[in-house]
């Protein structure tokens, strides 16, 4: 390796460490993409660069709008809107070419992590995990009266890519989490995704977390009933 390749893989090691969750979230619920469009008045043609990201929690799109703003001295705002099904959203609309360039390093096709994500501390492992976890991921807590502690409790991450949930399992296992089998299933829209159900008390063990408050009160909810 040559020491300006050699720099460069330094430089996006220190990045990714303040920006992880962002791009784990933005992996999920976000997209980074360029394209010609006419500028404004009909008056010719101009490259943008949108990087977005969309979420029903405040919670995960506020995080990144922090993260990105504190990095890159900004001050983007969230737009709350709603969708077609008259779900309340929060997204974050930002068009600027560097900021694309930098989340698209790290993104790309989305099919499998980059080799960043393996040298970072563990801290920004659990912080990418996180983002992961509060756009792809989930814990469902479901009302069981013939359980134990009157619920049952699971957490489950899904992606339409298998290589991508190949290479999420390897890094959950290398941290200490039981992750066990890759699941096939069949969306709601008719598509195959790749679903893993790590072991709820060493996701929590391990210190992996849900920044999104609804979803982390319910791993809260778990560790009451495990007391």
């Amino acid at each position: 390796m040559d020491n300006q390749q050699g720099n460069l893989l330094n430089v996006m090691d220190k990045y990714f460490e303040s920006m992880a969750y962002s791009i784990g979230a933005l992996t999920g619920d976000g997209h980074t993409r360029n394209h010609i469009a006419i500028r404004e008045g009909g008056k010719g043609f101009q490259i943008v660069y949108p990087v977005t990201i969309s979420n029903m929690d405040r919670d995960c799109v506020g995080r990144v709008c922090w993260e990105i703003n504190k990095l890159f001295d900004k001050g983007y705002d969230i737009v709350p809107y709603t969708n077609d099904n008259g779900t309340q959203m929060f997204r974050l609309a930002i068009g600027n070419c560097v900021i694309n360039q930098f989340f698209t390093y790290f993104i790309r096709e989305k099919q499998y992590i980059v080799d960043e994500v393996y040298r970072a501390s563990k801290q920004a492992k659990l912080d990418y995990l996180a983002g992961l976890f509060d756009t792809d991921g989930y814990v469902a807590e479901v009302k069981q009266t013939q359980a134990k502690y009157g619920y049952s409790w699971r957490v489950g991450f899904a992606s339409r890519h298998r290589t991508f949930i190949e290479d999420v399992t390897r890094l959950m296992q290398k941290m200490g989490v039981k992750v066990g089998s890759i699941y096939t299933q069949v969306s709601g829209h008719g598509t195959v995704i790749f679903v893993i159900k790590p072991n709820i008390r060493s996701f929590i063990e391990t210190g992996c977390y849900f920044n999104i408050k609804r979803k982390n009160d319910r791993l809260n909810h778990y560790l009451d009933a495990m007391k």
